[in-house]
């Protein structure tokens, strides 16, 4: 799997797992009020989850955006000295 598809891989995970929790309440034998007992014990281990997956794909959006203002700089720079040649200029020094 390469880095790009690594974002919508962890999104497809937390919403596939979302999806899978309301099917199962949907469908369980239990009460309202034993679902939302059974709810209110995991709710700490979602919220830790959901801040796991925020972190990660956190610094995979700021990586990709630092790449991303690099790339276009250099493209920039690299498209003002084929320009200036092209127009008989020297380049400035880089």
């Amino acid at each position: 799997m390469t880095d790009k598809g690594c974002g919508g891989f962890l999104a497809g995970i937390v919403l596939g797992g979302l999806a899978g929790a309301a099917i199962g309440l949907l469908f369980s034998p239990n009460s309202g009020k034993q679902n939302r007992e059974q709810l209110l014990e995991v709710a700490p281990e979602l919220s830790e989850l959901i801040e796991v997956v925020k972190g990660q794909l956190t610094a995979r959006f700021e990586a990709g955006m630092e790449a991303f203002n690099q790339a276009s700089s250099e493209t920039r720079a690299r498209m003002k000295q084929e320009l200036d040649a092209s127009q008989g200029q020297a380049p400035p020094p880089v």
